[in-house]
């Protein structure tokens, strides 16, 4: 005789097994995305010796619910072989109970001036279940005392400088100067960073190839309170032996008549700090060594914001000096730079994100109107 089903269920003892929620299923969260120090994107030449940093929390399921954060892990290393190992010997955080994704202040070693930093983060879910690493991202120290400084400020001789009456153009005219060093590199280089500030605009070839791509670099400030540097990874760009750093500068807002301004010349300051694969440096700095020039480029009619004048632009072809921003240039008929003495301004780190060409627009069509005068129809955006 069969048993009924009812029976059959009646002789067995049935087991639930409760697994912890941290064992069961994925994680709701992917790896945390967009790491930031100080709003920035890996920056670099930071002045805030504890840097906020921040992440975004992404879903692994976008159609659930009441997905969130409930602890995450910041690893903090010196270098990116210490952070692949999970090593955090600046700052590990552990497993820390809280939902916080923005400003988590850092709290770890001291860090000093050049000190490099490579960080990641992880989180866990509403089920206490772990997400992925994230990305690496990184940050970099700046030059955090006046004394890490050896560089000068440094201009064009004041007879370079001087506005003088342009022919046969009526308005004054501003001088712009450009200015050179060459150093020689004589073992491999480890890496190579470069900070740089100027009363005016500055724009910085390495070798001949432009320093990053920031534009109209360094921001306004007020010149009798601070002035701000930038900071640039230049390692691809030096190489054992001859090379060369060749800028170019212009006014900005350091006119005569601004808060602050106490010359009627831009300037300049920079630092090139060269780490030896050996562990040994060198530097190579502004200074009366520094070789000066006029540029093509020139200001016309000054600046006159109560007539509403800001003037124009000169650009004089004649004047060109092409290899100019090159090893093999030669230099000898250039000028000593000056060397400036200015009031204590406070050196800051510029933790702005900065001006970049995000697009151009094609000239589709030139026209001339009339025989030596021309005008362009540009592409629609």
């Amino acid at each position: 005789m069969e048993a009924s089903s009812t029976q059959i269920t009646g002789l067995f003892t049935v087991a639930i097994l409760l697994l912890p929620a941290a064992a069961s299923g994925q994680c709701s969260l992917s790896a945390p995305a967009s790491l930031r120090c100080e709003y920035l994107e890996n920056p670099l030449g930071i002045d805030v010796v504890q840097p906020r940093l921040s992440w975004v929390l992404l879903s692994s399921d976008p159609a659930a619910r009441d997905q969130h954060q409930t602890a995450y892990r910041l690893v903090v290393a010196s270098s990116p072989e210490r952070l692949a190992r999970d090593e955090g010997d600046l700052w590990d955080t552990g497993k820390a109970q809280s939902d916080q994704s923005l400003h988590v202040v850092y709290e770890g070693r001291r860090l000093d001036s050049y000190a490099r930093c490579h960080w990641k983060v992880r989180a866990w879910d509403e089920a206490d279940r772990p997400s992925p690493w994230s990305e690496p991202a990184s940050w970099s120290m700046g030059l955090l005392h006046a004394s890490d400084w050896t560089a000068e400020w440094i201009a064009a001789p004041q007879q370079d400088a001087k506005q003088s009456p342009s022919k046969p153009v009526t308005e004054d005219i501003t001088i712009l100067p450009l200015f050179r060093k060459h150093f020689h590199l004589d073992r491999p280089v480890e890496t190579a960073t470069l900070h740089v500030s100027s009363l005016g605009y500055h724009h910085v070839q390495l070798n001949g190839v432009k320093v990053g791509d920031h534009e109209y670099d360094p921001v306004q400030s007020d010149y009798s309170r601070r002035v701000y540097y930038v900071t640039h990874d230049v390692t691809p760009s030096v190489c054992p032996g001859d090379n060369v750093l060749a800028v170019s500068l212009g006014k900005d807002w350091y006119w005569p008549g601004i808060r602050g301004v106490t010359q009627d010349r831009p300037a300049l300051l920079l630092e090139l700090v060269v780490r030896y694969r050996d562990g040994t440096q060198t530097r190579v700095a502004t200074d009366g060594t520094w070789k000066t020039s006029t540029a093509p480029l020139r200001l016309l009619g000054g600046r006159r914001s109560a007539g509403g004048d800001f003037g124009a632009e000169l650009y004089d072809a004649r004047r060109e000096q092409p290899g100019w921003n090159l090893p093999s240039f030669d230099d000898s008929t250039w000028r000593p730079a000056d060397i400036l003495e200015l009031p204590p301004l406070r050196r800051s780190a510029q933790m702005i994100a900065p001006n970049r060409v995000v697009g151009r627009l094609p000239a589709v069509a030139v026209h001339e109107p009339q025989p030596g005068s021309t005008s362009s129809t540009l592409a629609p955006t």
